[in-house]
């Protein structure tokens, strides 16, 4: 057998082969590295998404709370309108649309109860737009008692400590009504206070207590919650601040909503980046492995040429040693026949 009949394997193809396949190892370890991080950020991606979820079912569970809420007042402070007796009376005068006192001014948190025991029934006075329709209520007086306020000025004196001072409306016919009948009436922080005080009011002038109590020179007036009146300004008050934080509450719970849906795209768009990357993965690993097998097929053809080669060497280097030999053995002979 001649060595120059063996298939010689291409050495450049082999060499050209194991950089590729190098080439390919170390874009697969950068894919599986990249699908690694990615896999990391999901779990993120999704805990921040429940929290946002979380934020969202509790912001509506406020709001949907707050608007119950508000609700609740506005048919108690409804129901409260009705049981006067007026709605017939000022349907017929055309003054169904007049809003009560109590619901053009605003009182100062814990002052309440004072500006009801002052008040009284004047909280569901109403504004007369044309003083000269007080005729015709002459000839048709109302159903219950009922206060209208009618146009003028009030100029108080200046003086601090005075009730009017924890109320306020932006309605000049109610501020001047307001001023009227709060012109006398100055506040005490506690009863003891105010009747420490007494000796020095003047005639015609009250203290008031948060709580409601009256004070005057020579009388003391318990407070006591008027079933008609009592807790109006109150719920006025936390109306006003529902219908104030309503508007902020939505527009909260709007902003969480908007982030749960961007959480939501880029869960998705995440997910949808580590399956890509999972299928480069995959395809890589692939080819790396379709490539070690030629890589192996090379080589082991390179090494069987060489084994081949050796072992054909090897078998001529026999014959070599045998056709020394064999003439060796015939120039011994050639001298023993010249011998003889």
């Amino acid at each position: 057998e001649d060595i120059a009949a063996l298939a010689v394997p291409g050495s450049d193809e082999l060499n050209e082969k194991r950089d590729e396949l190098e080439f390919l190892r170390e874009e697969l370890a950068a894919d599986q590295q990249q699908l690694h991080e990615l896999q990391q950020e999901l779990p993120q991606i999704e805990a921040a998404r429940r929290e946002a979820q979380n934020a969202v079912q509790q912001l509506g569970k406020e709001l949907a709370a707050a608007e119950a809420r508000r609700v609740a007042l506005e048919q108690m402070q409804a129901r409260t309108s009705q049981s006067s007796g007026l709605p017939q009376w000022l349907q017929r005068h055309g003054l169904a649309d007049a809003l009560p006192l109590w619901k053009r001014i605003h009182v100062e948190a814990g002052w309440e109860d004072a500006v009801e025991a002052v008040l009284r029934e004047h909280l569901n006075a109403i504004a007369a737009d044309d003083a000269s329709k007080l005729a015709d209520w002459l000839r048709d007086r109302p159903d219950a008692k009922l206060t209208v306020l009618l146009p003028g000025q009030v100029n108080l004196p200046m003086a601090s400590g005075r009730l009017i001072e924890q109320v306020r409306s932006d309605d000049p016919v109610i501020a001047a009504a307001l001023a009227d009948w709060l012109a006398g009436v100055f506040t005490a922080p506690s009863l003891p206070e105010a009747l420490a005080r007494r000796a020095d009011l003047a005639p015609g002038t009250v203290l008031v207590t948060p709580g409601g109590d009256l004070v005057s020179r020579l009388s003391v007036t318990f407070f006591a919650p008027d079933k008609a009146e009592h807790g109006l300004l109150e719920r006025q008050r936390e109306i006003e601040a529902l219908t104030a934080d309503i508007p902020r509450g939505e527009t909260e719970l709007k902003q969480a909503q908007e982030k749960v849906a961007g959480l939501d795209e880029a869960l998705e768009e995440k997910q949808v980046a580590v399956q890509e990357a999972r299928r480069y993965v995959a395809d890589r690993q692939q080819k790396v492995h379709a490539l070690q097998m030629e890589v192996s097929r090379l080589t082991q053809a390179a090494e069987h040429y060489q084994e081949q080669k050796a072992r054909l060497n090897e078998q001529l280097a026999e014959l070599a040693v045998e056709e020394e030999g064999e003439r060796e053995r015939e120039l011994a002979a050639d001298e023993k026949i010249a011998e003889v």
